[in-house]
């Protein structure tokens, strides 16, 4: 039998400084918003490696050499958006594939920004929407920045999505993040300061 907060998915708080934040468990509408943003990764990065490709200057000096060097990379463009398609739409939230973004700057900072999303939405006492804080996912960024603030808070992360996740997922999770190459950047700079916001309940991921 699980714990009780196995059982009710309780929500994890941690206090980082004099802040208070509350990490809920994620939703089959975080899952899904999540798996929606990998595909458009996807997507994005076969249609930029496509673009590229049409920009080439095409060599060949008869008509007849050009217009087979014209058809041979409208054939690679077409194989290119092809296979992006069809990765896009085999990601989902369990497959080994996404382990990269799972654990890349971006997708941490999604995760965290999705989990501390409170659900439902806080009602008042009237039956009207509660005050809500917003945090935007640049603001999540910023605020997992710090080391400290990260280990504080991906473990309240990790004990509020224990059922999604399993037990002892934090320190996998880590591993696996300080494996990836590439620059070492924090989640701050690369969350951007577009996307959707995080609403939080008055009290509930909001300063002291």
């Amino acid at each position: 039998m699980g714990t009780i907060p196995e059982v009710t998915a309780a929500p994890a708080t941690v206090k980082v400084g004099n802040r208070e934040y509350t990490l809920h468990e994620l939703t089959w509408n975080d899952i899904g918003e999540f798996e929606q943003w990998m595909r458009m990764s996807v997507l994005s990065t076969a249609a930029d490696a496509a673009e590229q490709l049409a920009a080439r200057p095409l060599p060949g000096d008869t008509l007849a050499d050009y217009t087979s060097a014209t058809q041979g990379r409208e054939r690679l463009i077409e194989m290119l958006l092809d296979s992006g398609h069809r990765r896009a739409e085999a990601l989902w939230f369990g497959s080994p594939e996404i382990a990269g973004y799972k654990t890349s700057p971006e997708g941490i900072v999604r995760l965290v920004h999705l989990s501390m999303r409170p659900t439902p939405q806080p009602i008042d006492a009237d039956g009207n929407l509660a005050h809500v804080a917003v945090l935007t996912r640049a603001q999540v960024g910023c605020i997992l920045a710090p080391k400290p603030a990260f280990d504080a808070i991906m473990a309240a992360f990790f004990q509020a999505n224990e059922s999604i996740f399993g037990k002892g997922s934090g320190g996998r999770f880590r591993q696996e993040a300080a494996k990836r190459p590439g620059p070492a950047t924090s989640p701050a700079d690369s969350a951007g300061g577009d996307g959707g916001s995080v609403a939080a309940g008055k009290g509930e991921n909001e300063g002291a």
